[in-house]
């Protein structure tokens, strides 16, 4: 059985519904969280060690720029990646879920010192996505 893990508060539940985020506990080993960021590095490079490519990338594999990346669905495309993602931890903590089903991911990346315009800008995915569990896992 694995070890208790802290549920949310009454606090953190309006925390969350009020600005639309909620800073959760650790959840992932730096190990982990080393792994996923090579997995991030090679999708992002086009080295899909699944076989499987992601669903939509919006630049290609070695193309110059200097905005944003955004490949949907990198996931699938390596374990380490996929590891993070279905991480049962985070279902427990947030719903109480014993395991996770992931319907989809995206991969953001935004070059340090790259073009002010790629931001994204503020919003809240509750009102885009509904009864999911967004999660923010930067590598």
């Amino acid at each position: 059985m694995p070890a208790a893990i802290p549920r949310w508060l009454p606090d953190d539940r309006e925390l969350f519904r009020t600005p639309g985020y909620l800073q959760g506990p650790v959840f992932l080993t730096g190990v982990e969280v080393a792994a996923a960021g090579g997995g991030t590095d090679r999708v992002i490079d086009g080295d899909y060690r699944t076989g499987r490519p992601p669903q939509h990338r919006g630049v290609a594999p070695g193309a110059a720029t200097t905005g944003l990346i955004k490949i949907n669905n990198s996931h699938v495309s390596d374990e380490d990646l996929f590891a993070v993602v279905a991480h049962a931890e985070i279902g427990r903590w947030a719903v109480g879920a014993r395991r996770l089903h992931v319907w989809h991911t995206q991969l953001l990346y935004k070059p340090a010192g790259g073009d002010p315009g790629a931001g994204i800008g503020f919003h809240q995915d509750c009102y885009s996505i509904a009864y999911t569990v967004p999660s923010w896992e930067p590598t």
